[in-house]
């Protein structure tokens, strides 16, 4: 895989970086996200040898970082959680993601990773981070993520999972996050009329007080 641009007034596609495999990553299969200084982040999907990290390239310099190495048979297929208007989440100097894959129960997991974290560090579940297969919350977490601020002001992950819930097509969920545990609870479950197995962006508008609306397809 590549991270490419397209240039105003161009009309020809630039690489600006080509994925090495092992322990640089291969399939960026998700979208990558821009933080405040204008880096991207985004996470690849690992595929045998080649493996599922979350990555930084700075656009100004060409420069790109494996930050870290998804541990416990983690492929995330996930954005990096963005705050409501696109821009990376960074709470106490810390990003936060999701794995499709993994975890205790290897059905997925939620994690968070210092932004500043050696290149390479090995990432794992928060505690209670990890999704089991069956459950009313959902399972096998993919698409957009989000960070959301909740009436007590707690930061709350908002994603998507492609099964689970009511009649196992997928759930939105929320993961309320302190310290280093996550607590995850369902939002509500998709049921096949309203759509099923979501991949995709998802939008949160704020509508005040710590509540928001969700729009996603």
């Amino acid at each position: 895989g590549t991270i490419w641009e397209l240039a105003a007034g161009a009309s020809q596609i630039t690489t600006l970086w080509s994925f090495s495999g092992g322990n640089g990553g291969a399939i960026p299969f998700t979208g990558i996200v821009p933080d405040a200084s204008g880096n991207l982040w985004g996470t690849t999907l690992g595929s045998g040898s080649d493996l599922a990290t979350v990555f930084k390239f700075a656009p100004s310099t060409g420069t790109f970082t494996t930050v870290g190495v998804l541990a416990s048979g983690g492929n995330s297929i996930s954005t990096l959680a963005t705050d409501a208007s696109g821009i990376l989440a960074v709470s106490g100097g810390n990003i936060f993601g999701s794995s499709f894959t993994g975890g205790t129960g290897s059905a997925g997991f939620l994690f968070t990773l210092s932004a500043t974290a050696t290149p390479g560090t090995a990432i794992s579940a928060l505690t209670n981070g990890s999704f089991s297969a069956g459950t009313i919350s959902g399972f096998q977490p993919m698409g957009s993520l989000l960070m959301l601020q909740d009436q007590a002001a707690s930061n709350v992950l908002v994603g998507m999972t492609s099964l689970g819930g009511s009649l196992s097509v997928g759930t939105l969920f929320e993961a309320v996050v302190a310290g280093s545990t996550a607590t995850i609870t369902q939002l509500a479950s998709f049921a096949g009329t309203n759509g099923g197995r979501p991949l995709g962006t998802l939008l949160a508008t704020n509508t005040g007080a710590g509540q928001y609306t969700l729009l996603g397809v």
